[in-house]
C-alpha cells in the first residue's frame, strides 16, 4: 500500500488563519517522509546539503546552502540562496522571495517538496 499526497488541494489561507506552524515534507524518493516543522518564532531555516542545514537533503544536486524559509507577518517565504541549480516553486523558477501557499510544489535539485500549513477542525 503506498500513500498518495493530493496536489490539486484548495488554496486555504495563510499563517494567520490557520495557526502558526507548517511543515516541508519531502515526497520523492531520496527522503521520502522527511519533514521540517516550521515554528513562527524561528527566524530562518536553512536547506540544503551541509550538515548544518535545518533541512539537510542527501543529493548530489543540491548545495550546501540550496534555500531558506522564513517567517513574515504571518507567512513564510522561500528565497534561493545562490544555489547552482536553483530552487523551483510550482514548476517555476524561484526569482524573487515567494510567500508560500499550503500544498505548493518546491524542487531543489532532483528532491520534491511539499509546503503544508498545520490544520485544525474548526470548533462548532
Amino acid at each position: 500500500m503506498s500513500a498518495t499526497i493530493v496536489s490539486d488541494v484548495d488554496k486555504v489561507g495563510r499563517a494567520g488563519a490557520l495557526g502558526k506552524r507548517a511543515f516541508l515534507v519531502v515526497v520523492s524518493q531520496n527522503s521520502l517522509g522527511t519533514c521540517l516543522v516550521l515554528e513562527e518564532s524561528q527566524a530562518e531555516y536553512r536547506i540544503g546539503r551541509d550538515a548544518d542545514a535545518d533541512l539537510n537533503i542527501d543529493d548530489a544536486m543540491v548545495s550546501k546552502h540550496h534555500c531558506s524559509v522564513h517567517s513574515k507577518k504571518g507567512d513564510f517565504v522561500i528565497s534561493d540562496m545562490g544555489s547552482t541549480n536553483s530552487t523551483y516553486v510550482n514548476n517555476k523558477l524561484l526569482k524573487k522571495p515567494e510567500i508560500l501557499s499550503y500544498g505548493d510544489r518546491i524542487i531543489v535539485g532532483s528532491t520534491i517538496l511539499r509546503f503544508f500549513y498545520e490544520e485544525r477542525i474548526p470548533s462548532k
